[in-house]
């Protein structure tokens, strides 16, 4: 990553995060049965992924622009975190939009329950994703021997791993 892409990343996770302790304090007040010493978890995920260091810089931050305890809590993951809110045992979570919809829909591993409790504040990053397909049978996609259809959800895709692995293929942005 570059130092400006690391200058917005910085730029970006500040403005959410004053988004977010704007939110909680605007839902806290909101609340007239809510007492004030209530601590906020932030459900995040497995420790040594990215989300549970997210979780931990972001409830320091809201720590101390709160004044009021803010934790993050490691968690199985998105599915998870699904249920912590519903069952008002996290104020915040990380999730996935996927599992989040599968949620919103009472799909797949919620087998038929539709968890409404949730909204979405902000999306964390732009995910790309990419698929391959062989243009002619090959036993591997090695250096140059395939095709590939690469399709990003993301501006700031150029396609440049196509041609950093010297691959034919078409760029798609959806």
């Amino acid at each position: 990553m570059t130092a400006e892409g690391c200058q917005k990343m910085t730029a970006m996770l500040r403005a959410a995060c004053a988004f977010i302790a704007t939110v909680v304090l605007v839902g806290i007040a909101a609340c007239e049965d809510a007492p004030a010493a209530e601590p906020i978890v932030i459900a995040t995920a497995s420790p040594g992924g990215p989300y549970l260091a997210y979780g931990q810089g972001l409830a320091r931050i809201l720590s101390r622009e709160l004044g009021q305890e803010v934790t993050a809590q490691s968690t199985q993951g998105p599915a998870q975190n699904v249920v912590l809110l519903e069952r008002k045992q996290a104020t915040l979570a990380f999730i996935t939009m996927g599992v989040g919809l599968q949620a919103w829909n009472g799909s797949d591993w919620t087998k038929g329950t539709q968890y409404r409790s949730m909204r979405v504040i902000f999306p964390m990053y732009d995910t790309a994703f990419q698929f391959v397909a062989a243009k002619r049978p090959s036993p591997s996609l090695a250096r140059g021997s395939g095709w590939v259809a690469h399709w990003c959800r993301s501006a700031r895709c150029n396609g440049r791993c196509l041609s950093a692995n010297d691959i034919q293929g078409a760029r798609y942005q959806g």
